[in-house]
């Protein structure tokens, strides 16, 4: 799969837009899943419609590092959240990059450097607040 995603492509006079995408965790492409997600995207602003798992998975840790990946690919700079919390909706909206992390990719996007080079840390499980708000 290649490293680079395009929100959209150009065929004859047609633009094709990506607006949503449909997450699934699974190994490989076809097979049984065990999470989905919608995510719709707007401008640099991503909303986590719906995400479900089995009731044998988790969100885990990995799964927040693999969303937060893939917004960074897609150059989402807020994620836009809603879950029930004690029968209650909650909407929250999230930040995808620290200020320093948003300058690395702002220089690589200048260099058209690739964005694996570009240094996305891992935060840790206290410090993530989308994990935080799927594990509710």
């Amino acid at each position: 799969m290649s490293d680079d995603i395009s929100r959209y492509v150009q065929i004859d006079d047609w633009i094709f837009e990506v607006k949503m995408v449909r997450a699934i965790r699974t190994e490989r492409y076809g097979e049984p899943y065990s999470a989905t997600a919608s995510v719709s995207l707007n401008g640099q602003h991503a909303f986590i419609d719906g995400l479900m798992t089995s009731d044998q998975a988790e969100f885990t840790r990995d799964d927040y590092q693999s969303f937060r990946k893939f917004f960074t690919k897609m150059n989402v700079e807020q994620v836009n959240f809603d879950r029930y919390k004690q029968n209650k909706l909650k909407s929250d909206t999230i930040p995808v990059f620290t200020s320093v992390e948003r300058a690395s990719v702002e220089k690589a996007a200048k260099e058209k450097a690739p964005l694996e080079k570009v240094s996305v840390k891992e935060i840790p499980e206290k410090e993530a607040p989308l994990l935080q708000l799927v594990l509710g």
